[in-house]
């Protein structure tokens, strides 16, 4: 870093460019300095891709930043060095990225592992995201002691014992970064802390280990027999559909992706339909069931190339917000680090909304390929919704989740109802194919859905009655490698009343 301090002017802006190609995009929505559109920035999908090259980038940008601040406004004219890209102004203004936005990086980074660590640690995780990215993804014992140190403040133990241990190796490899004493201090601390905390968040149990554990396993090698109560929970209670066992079942669906029976699975087809729409008769629609009860088709081939990349290339110059908590981010009684738990603990996505005149060819498919209406001619603006599009780079997932509301917010589902009414059915498009990970989760069906570009996943919320549907949680499992763009389209229920499926039991 010394030399590209001390170099040439296209050094500094190399590194800038660096950042805004990777740091940028991939954080975007996380503060309100950053709304603008970034219209002239040629994005670096492969550095955006890996959490792990996003991580190394702003670690470096935190490290060194402040000397290049420095630097920047001793020997470059401001205005020289807005040359340099139209973002060079946050380097002076917003010092971004900065600690925060740090922090956001290694929370994703333990969420994501989270879902990995039954089957993997760091060391075969990194492995994974090397391969991937063709880069060596290489972190220092710092920057693993740093991961570790969140995981113990998010109470997560286990992690934060993987990550330390991970950093005790890398010395073991020749790695000078941090002392050796130091982290053999901070794991027997963490051994203490661990049993105390293990008796007073009894209802904890996934971040802890199954047993009480002790300083002398680390000297006499039976660390290598600790047991995670993660570990515990999956074995014992996969497959259970209750709702208190769903994020176990996630851990578990997002790795391995089915756990259906084996006599479902083979009830299941995949089939040409052409009576949806006039237009199928010409060219079938592609139909695959990934479960009868509950319903979940996935159309395939449905949008073409052309439509995803007009839709890809105007979001990427759209301003987005983060989805789960996009409203509190005027709220100055939320603090930056409570925003970030917030985000990383529902829905670290970023979204934007669009109406159905904005891409009509869409707003037809949804309708032909469901059999359900989407477009109103009527004044009345809310009797439709419009299309939310939805971004996950690297690391971000949405935790499990109902995409409307139960009998138990009657005041919510009454405002729906005057709204357009509640959302019966969800129809999700994939615009790209993802590398690694970013399959949709199903709890009850027990099946996870590859995000396959160019198709879409149709499922119901309610039943034909109106009851809502406790069979229809999911989740977006996080992208290991590369980026998700999607589309939601809900159907509300007020403009179904003569295409929604009926049946002679009223209870259904």
């Amino acid at each position: 870093m010394e030399s590209a301090l001390v170099g040439p002017s296209l050094s500094i802006c190399s590194f800038i460019e660096d950042y805004e190609t990777s740091t940028l995009h991939h954080l975007d929505g996380l503060r309100e300095g950053l709304k603008q559109p970034l219209t002239d920035i040629q994005l670096d999908e492969h550095a955006a891709s890996s959490i792990i090259l996003v991580y190394l980038m702003t670690d470096r940008f935190v490290k060194y930043g402040e000397t290049l601040q420095e630097f920047l406004s001793i020997n470059l004219n401001k205005e020289d060095a807005f040359l340099c890209s139209n973002k060079t102004q946050y380097l002076f203004t917003e010092k971004w990225p900065g600690k925060l936005e740090n922090e956001f990086m290694v929370s994703l980074l333990l969420s994501t592992y989270k879902f990995h660590d039954l089957y993997v640690d760091p060391s075969m995780l990194l492995q994974q995201l090397s391969q991937e990215s063709q880069t060596p993804a290489q972190i220092s014992g710092r920057m693993a002691y740093a991961v570790s140190k969140i995981a113990l403040e998010q109470q997560d133990y286990v992690q934060a014992f993987d990550w330390l241990n991970y950093a005790l190796k890398l010395k073991t490899l020749g790695d000078y970064s941090i002392s050796r004493r130091f982290l053999i201090e901070k794991k027997e601390n963490m051994i203490y802390r661990h049993n105390i905390d293990r008796k007073i968040y009894e209802n904890k149990t996934s971040g802890f280990y199954a047993r009480r554990i002790s300083v002398e396993d680390i000297r006499t090698g039976k660390e290598k027999l600790w047991v995670r109560s993660k570990e515990l929970e999956a074995r014992h209670f996969q497959g259970r559909k209750d709702y208190v066992f769903g994020e176990i079942n996630m851990w578990v669906l997002c790795t391995k992706r089915n756990i259906q029976k084996e006599y479902i699975k083979a009830k299941l087809r995949c089939h040409l339909d052409n009576k949806k729409h006039p237009s199928f008769y010409i060219k079938p629609l592609r139909v695959e069931v990934h479960s009868e009860s509950p319903l979940i088709l996935q159309f395939h081939d449905i949008i073409g190339d052309k439509l995803m990349n007009t839709i890809i290339n105007d979001l990427d110059v759209t301003n987005k917000q983060i989805s789960a908590v996009g409203d509190l981010l005027a709220n100055d009684a939320i603090t930056p680090s409570d925003f970030i738990k917030m985000a990383i603990s529902v829905r670290s996505s970023v979204n934007a909304w669009f109406g159905d005149d904005i891409y009509p060819e869409l707003s037809f498919i949804s309708e032909a390929v469901t059999g359900l209406k989407s477009r109103t001619t009527s004044s009345n603006v809310n009797e439709t919704e419009m299309f939310q599009a939805v971004e996950y780079t690297a690391g971000r997932s949405y935790k499990l989740h109902i995409d409307t509301t139960t009998e138990d917010s009657p005041d919510i589902q009454e405002e729906m109802r005057v709204m357009g009414g509640l959302r019966m059915a969800t129809l999700l498009y994939y615009l790209n194919d993802v590398p690694r990970g970013g399959y949709t989760a199903f709890l009850n069906a027990g099946v996870a859905v590859p995000p396959k570009k160019g198709s879409a996943v149709y499922w119901e919320n309610h039943y034909r009655n109106g009851t809502a549907r406790l069979d229809s949680w999911h989740a977006s499992c996080p992208v290991l490698y590369g980026r998700k763009m999607v589309i939601n389209k809900w159907f509300r229920s007020n403009m179904q009343f003569r295409t929604f499926p009926c049946s002679l039991n009223q209870s259904i």
